[in-house]
């Protein structure tokens, strides 16, 4: 950079500031070099239409590279016996440890890649997403499983106005080779708009897999 005008085309180029220090683009380049550098992709899991899961492996070690094209959300990525703790590496090199349980891990997906380290033998993981269509009178809720195996979810979908609200459940089937849908009554107006939340369950469990940011209601 030649400056630090933010309205200067020249002064805005590059990975580091005028005085040498790393910009976001920098870090993000450093880290994806550092942990995805002698690896080599190996599958894509398919969640929601916005979220991506890339799996990537060097010799028996496999791991995880996530993030959403969409708002901030929650996932829970599943592997069987998964247990213990992991270490995620954020975008910028930051590493932070992450607790899996009864074979769940809970991630909050950004706009920016996060990088998890799989367990051996991960070809279990399986991954879940929520998509959601509005119409003038009802919500169609689709749900995504990307892995393999099957399990029972339970959709619920929220949706109203300050403290009158409705909340609806449902039961699907998860299952790698077909999306479900499911269509819920709903109704807004521009006068009076409503506050819509989709979550998806596991019946057994109960555990969250996966939940879509609040969504504003209005004709």
């Amino acid at each position: 950079n030649d400056g630090s005008n933010p309205r200067e085309t020249e002064h805005n180029f590059g990975t580091v500031t005028e005085d040498r220090k790393p910009k976001p683009a920098y870090l993000a380049a450093r880290t994806l070099a550092s942990v995805l550098g002698r690896t080599s992709f190996a599958r894509r899991l398919k969640g929601a239409p916005e979220d991506h899961f890339l799996v990537f492996e060097e010799a028996s070690v496999e791991k995880l590279a996530a993030w959403t094209e969409g708002a901030p959300h929650p996932v829970a990525m599943g592997v069987p016996g998964w247990s213990g703790t992991v270490q995620l590496t954020a975008f910028t090199g930051a590493v932070s440890p992450a607790e899996a349980k009864d074979g769940f891990l809970d991630l909050r997906l950004e706009d920016r890649p996060v990088y998890l380290d799989l367990p051996v033998g991960s070809g279990g993981l399986a991954v879940h997403g929520l998509s959601a269509d509005l119409f003038a009178d009802h919500v169609r809720v689709r749900t995504h499983r990307g892995g393999p195996g099957a399990a029972d979810g339970a959709v619920t979908v929220e949706i109203g106005t300050g403290e009158l609200r409705t909340k609806v459940g449902l039961k699907v089937a998860l299952d790698e080779a077909r999306d479900e849908s499911a269509e819920f009554p709903a109704s807004w107006s521009i006068s009076s708009p409503a506050r819509l939340s989709v979550s998806l369950l596991d019946v057994s469990t109960p555990r969250l897999l996966a939940a879509l940011p609040e969504i504003s209601c209005a004709a």
